[in-house]
């Protein structure tokens, strides 16, 4: 497989898987429209005096979906998220709902499906080489400004969150999310712009 056409697939699966979980743990802590689980999970789980931990599980979502969103932290983000579709997997069959594991493990098949094409920066896991050649790796990072850049529609929607499922919480969140797209969006038309250049550059 070419690396643009990898990297094109990988890319576009997580971005959905991104997206789904984003708003998953969006609409638990806000209230604003859900495209999986229930939004009623953190009232449920409070009667059992669970409620920080469906809260845990919201921010969860929240977090790894939006780490998915980019293809800088995919990789993390995807690591981080098939525990909690195991938890989801078991959960459902658990309670007999019909149809939903299946989904559940679609989107497992998924998330494994992206760590795959990223086997190369996780084949130190099952390499048996020496530590202290791992020891004598660098993290380098050709704009560490962009990280920032990630940071800031991240902490408007987690501010948003702490209002909860009031009306501000609720504005808050979307122009969050807003900034969030936008700047996905703007990162993709200069990486674009970038390669052209560079290419007219070649010639």
């Amino acid at each position: 497989m070419k690396t643009t056409t990898k990297n094109k697939i990988q890319s576009a699966l997580s971005f959905f898987l991104g997206l789904i979980f984003t708003m998953a743990g969006i609409e638990k802590l806000t209230g604003l429209p859900d495209i999986i689980g229930p939004h009623y999970l953190i009232e449920e789980l409070a009667k059992h005096d669970l409620g920080l931990y469906g809260s845990f599980i919201a921010y969860a979502q929240l977090i790894v979906g939006f780490l998915l969103l980019t293809n800088r932290f995919r990789t993390l983000g995807a690591m981080m998220l098939l525990p909690i579709l195991g938890n989801i997997l078991v959960i459902t069959i658990s309670l007999n709902w019909q149809g939903t594991p299946y989904i559940v493990a679609f989107l497992i098949l998924l998330n494994l499906f992206i760590l795959l094409l990223d086997y190369h920066k996780l084949k130190f896991i099952f390499s048996e080489t020496d530590s202290t050649e791992l020891n004598q790796l660098k993290v380098t990072r050709k704009n560490k400004t962009r990280d920032l850049y990630y940071l800031l529609p991240l902490l408007i929607i987690l501010t948003g969150s702490l209002f909860g499922w009031s009306e501000t919480g609720k504005l808050i969140t979307k122009i969050g999310f807003g900034v969030a797209l936008l700047s996905l969006l703007a990162f993709n038309i200069a990486g674009r712009f970038r390669k052209v250049k560079k290419a007219g550059n070649e010639m």
